[in-house]
């Protein structure tokens, strides 16, 4: 560290052996502090991005940093200086990238050295999350649940799939980002709905869904993707779902797919030609049978459009008019699955059931529709 700070001018005087000088003038400003480069920079995978860590010997005097990804800018930052270290969610899944981290002084900058990541392709990733609520999430999904949804801990886990799951009763129909989520222990239906939320990157106007797989649909298709789910029967199961757009920086933004659910499993993002899909009520498994010991028909799986996200209540009948389950649901649920089972876990005698499905307690506009269940 220089111990003082000052304006000197070193005069240089050269002279020949005839006799003749030259003189030369340099004026030489010293600081007081000596400009310290980020050194160590490591880059971690993380679950929604690419993690930038870096140390500094001193941070005094730092005006600000800034991180440059491929050679551009990618962010200044500001505020805590101290701490060392970004998140980098601007991220295709399968992707490399390089990064390094400009110092900046009033008197000047240091550079770090240049650091390359590894692609980013992490596969499985574990969360608990207990009666308080959490949330798990890659850099594909999140999904979220409230306080109170669980009574007891439950491990949730999201991996990452090959997009091999291809539906058996629709050709060419292709599912991206397929995931799937699960928890230990395993529940067919959730007490309460959870949040899931799917991030598509938008650069250029252009969907990219992973390194590579640019199938040619624009901002302007945000409309004709949805979440799908995977019956178990090789079918897809098409979600309603609202989508949204995030800005992350001039380049890249991500287009936000979202949808509540009450049950677990394999997920993707689907194109839809059909606007009108989403605004009715559907049904899979209207026949299932709880006991049959087949994953696929242990229960019925209802979609239905709830646009504004308002709260909804499921009504079950049975054939008598009798009430035999009523759920209420405060996040937006847009996908219900019943596996039979009513009060005590217990399961309902087999017959026909009606389901009513009322969003924000408008009774009158309730969606109604029937559903099987079999022994």
């Amino acid at each position: 560290t220089y111990a003082d700070a000052g304006t000197f001018l070193a005069l240089l005087t050269g002279k020949s052996s005839t006799g003749s000088e030259n003189f030369y003038s340099v004026l030489i400003i010293v600081n007081a502090y000596q400009l310290h480069q980020a050194g160590n920079m490591t880059l971690l995978n993380a679950p929604e991005g690419i993690s930038v860590k870096w140390s500094m010997g001193n941070a005094d005097n730092i005006k600000f940093y800034n991180i440059y990804k491929n050679n551009l800018l990618l962010k200044t930052i500001q505020d805590n200086l101290n701490i060392c270290e970004y998140l980098d969610e601007c991220i295709i899944y399968g992707d490399a990238y390089s990064y390094f981290v400009e110092t900046v002084y009033n008197a000047g900058s240091t550079y770090s050295v240049t650091n390359a990541s590894l692609p980013h392709n992490q596969y499985l990733l574990n969360n608990e999350i207990g009666s308080g609520g959490g949330k798990i999430a890659n850099i594909f999904a999140g999904l979220s649940l409230r306080e109170n949804t669980l009574a007891a801990p439950y491990v949730f886990s999201i991996s990452v799939l090959s997009n091999d799951n291809y539906s058996f009763f629709e050709k060419n129909l292709t599912v991206y980002n397929q995931i799937n989520i699960s928890s230990s222990p395993s529940c067919s239906a959730f007490p309460a709905d959870m949040k899931l939320v799917f991030k598509i990157p938008v650069t250029n106007q252009q969907l990219v869904f992973r390194k590579n797989l640019n199938p040619g649909y624009t901002i302007n298709n945000r409309n004709n993707l949805l979440i799908a789910k995977w019956d178990e029967k090789r079918d897809w199961i098409k979600l309603s779902a609202i989508s949204r757009l995030e800005k992350k920086s001039d380049n890249f933004s991500f287009l936000l797919l979202e949808t509540s659910v009450n049950s677990l499993g394999t997920f993707g993002i689907v194109y839809n030609a059909d606007d009108d899909y989403c605004k009715q009520v559907q049904v899979k498994n209207r026949m299932f049978a709880p006991f049959a010991g087949f994953p696929g028909l242990a229960a019925a799986s209802i979609t239905f459009p709830n646009p504004k996200k308002e709260s909804v209540q499921i009504v079950i009948y049975n054939i008598s008019g009798s009430r035999i389950l009523q759920k209420k649901f405060d996040f937006g649920l847009m996908a219900y699955s019943w596996d039979g089972k009513i009060a005590n876990d217990e399961i309902a005698a087999p017959g026909l059931y009606i389901v009513n499905i009322i969003i924000d307690g408008k009774e009158k506009e309730a969606y109604k529709t029937y559903i099987y269940l079999m022994k």
